[in-house]
């Protein structure tokens, strides 16, 4: 709109249309995830269950009374992420803290509403719930171990993504760090890809080429048999 008048447009979505937040997610993925890898990942997961707790009357017909953590979360990841190195050693075991009591009333949650609810549609909430919990408890577990006891967590064992905890964690030599999942494939003289194997974890590329190349020789004599 300019200057109170509707103007058509030729590119672009429509504001609110169901593509927008597809395409946020797109964009804003990689900062998610680099938010979350420099310590958002409590407030992330606490932010959630938080909410979570807020709609339970909506989604059970029970309501709980349970203290929002949610701007304390934020505040302290807040602090932490721009904190000096002496902040951030005195403010973690304050976050790590609220997390345990966030799963802690994760617990008393689903008790109450599994004891009161009714309706069939809670145990949606609650499988939510607990599907957050468990992720919630890993985080606090590596941050323990990372953070704390100064153990070197395995890639394959940290979570990254709040919404996608599958995401693997991939270092390539002086690029430094991505996320995601790595692909390996293969092309013929043409440039047109014959094989496609995607990973687990992060492995070496010298020990991915034999099963690529198995598999690109496999799947060209099936192509050559029905041909």
């Amino acid at each position: 709109m300019i200057e109170q008048r509707r103007i058509a447009t030729t590119k672009g979505v429509p504001q609110g249309g169901p593509l927008s937040p597809v395409l946020s997610k797109v964009v804003l993925n990689e900062l998610g995830w680099e938010f979350e890898r420099r310590g958002h990942a409590f407030a992330c997961f606490i932010h959630t269950l938080g909410r979570l707790f807020a709609k339970s009357q909506t989604r059970t017909g029970i309501r709980l009374r349970l203290t929002d953590h949610r701007k304390a979360s934020r505040k302290l990841a807040a602090a932490i992420f721009y904190g000096k190195k002496a902040e951030k050693d005195a403010l973690y075991p304050q976050l790590v803290h609220l997390a345990k009591k966030v799963v802690k009333q994760s617990d008393r949650a689903v008790d109450q509403v599994k004891a009161k609810s009714l309706d069939p549609l809670s145990f949606a909430w609650i499988e939510e719930v607990l599907h957050y919990r468990r992720l919630l408890e890993r985080v606090i577990d590596q941050a323990v171990r990372r953070v704390f006891n100064q153990e070197t967590v395995p890639a394959g064992k940290k979570i990254v993504s709040l919404f996608e905890p599958h995401t693997d964690i991939i270092v390539k030599a002086n690029r430094g760090v991505e996320y995601g999942h790595k692909l390996n494939l293969s092309t013929n003289k043409h440039g047109l890809i014959t094989a496609v194997m995607l990973e687990q974890g992060n492995p070496k590329d010298s020990k991915s080429f034999m099963p690529l190349l198995k598999h690109t020789s496999d799947s060209m004599d099936i192509y050559r048999r029905q041909r």
